[in-house]
């Protein structure tokens, strides 16, 4: 019976995959009528997928409630929208939080607003349009009056000030200041927290570029000769593709040169003796890996695995032979130059397994130390 209901009750609306949180904070799964943005700051059209029942939410009746699928999320708030109309309970579209939290509400009238939560006040953001003719009723363009409120709301942050003066009246633009602000004043190295869709947020990433330079030791295993090496010098320059977030998971793709001397020693060809042999080795490494880093206050620590390749470009006939692939291993550590984390000092330890290897060094492996610089 409650499995009908169920199925009767979806095909009469846009029911999709989503929770209620009550006024105790606890969580309810179920389904929620997905209707436009002024009709999903009045009402909540949950069914609970336990029971069948269906309940219809006002604001205040519950804390919030989100689409899983979609991400939207919506809390419930009293807002103003002038002195004479008074106070209004509504569910807001919440789109950020952090310091100045931000949020998004359509009236009746079709109208959009944003609300800016500063010191427990929500402020009105908007941009009315202007009317043309009275007669007909016409708008034409609007009133960039946001741009005095937000100067008045992130006035204290003056990095932010030519920002704000060229900012459009979009979930783009406002989001982007709101975080940028967060970054720039927040003193704990608290995250702030981004609720987009989920469609709109996997387009949203960020390129980290990191080069740098180190030390490379070398370690030859179950070689045929007593063979001796300085320590290689290694360079070269990594990139990170990874969400908008300072944590989580991201791609890393690393292109490095090595510079190595050996002294190779008692080396019997067929028809010779050498006691000592120099060599010089330049090889190329482009690496490819899974990178998870994990963020706090204003370090952050990472661990990364995956494959490689490489290229000897410059060797002597002993090393002619070579394996084409190898997995390798890295962890390291940044620390955050800039308050909105786009720069950090980076330091990386990574060890690779049958690097170069050849007739004459069956197992070699490569232990790195590397210091760089991410933006």
């Amino acid at each position: 019976m409650a499995i009908s209901l169920i199925t009767t009750v979806a095909a009469q609306g846009n029911y999709k995959e989503g929770y209620i949180i009550t006024m105790d904070k606890d969580t309810i799964y179920g389904q929620i009528d997905l209707k436009s943005d002024m009709h999903n700051s009045i009402l909540c059209r949950f069914l609970n997928k336990s029971t069948g029942e269906l309940h219809n939410y006002k604001p205040y009746d519950i804390y919030g409630y989100r689409f899983i699928n979609d991400g939207r999320y919506y809390v419930s708030r009293r807002i103003e929208m002038s002195k004479m109309e008074g106070e209004r309970e509504v569910f807001l579209e919440y789109l950020l939080q952090g310091i100045k939290s931000l949020y998004y509400y359509t009236s009746k009238a079709g109208v959009c607003y944003y609300f800016i939560e500063d010191q427990g006040r929500m402020v009105k953001v908007d941009s009315p349009s202007v009317l043309i003719n009275e007669k007909s009723t016409s708008y034409g363009g609007t009133i960039r009056r946001y741009i005095p409120i937000l100067q008045y709301l992130y006035g204290d942050c003056h990095e932010l000030t030519d920002k704000v003066q060229k900012a459009r009246y979009t979930h783009q633009d406002m989001i982007y200041i709101a975080k940028e602000y967060h970054y720039a004043m927040c003193t704990t190295g608290e995250e702030c927290i981004e609720f987009v869709t989920k469609s709109k947020s996997a387009m949203k990433m960020r390129v980290h570029v990191t080069p740098y330079a180190g030390m490379a030791f070398i370690d030859y295993r179950k070689s045929y000769f007593d063979v001796t090496s300085n320590p290689a010098v290694r360079y070269g320059v990594n990139f990170l593709f990874s969400g908008i977030n300072p944590s989580g998971f991201g791609l890393a793709f690393d292109f490095s040169l090595i510079h190595s001397n050996l002294q190779i020693h008692n080396v019997r060809t067929e028809y010779n003796y050498y006691p000592l042999v120099h060599d010089k080795q330049t090889i190329i490494v482009p690496n490819l890996g899974l990178r998870y880093t994990h963020a706090f206050h204003q370090f952050s620590i990472f661990g990364e695995v995956g494959f490689g390749a490489n290229i000897t470009v410059k060797y002597n006939t002993l090393l002619d032979k070579k394996r084409k692939f190898h997995p390798y291993l890295s962890i390291g550590s940044q620390y955050y130059t800039t308050k909105k984390r786009k720069q950090a000092i980076s330091l990386k330890c990574q060890y690779e397994y049958n690097l170069f290897c050849n007739t004459a060094f069956e197992y070699t492996s490569v232990g790195s130390i590397l210091l760089g610089y991410t933006f």
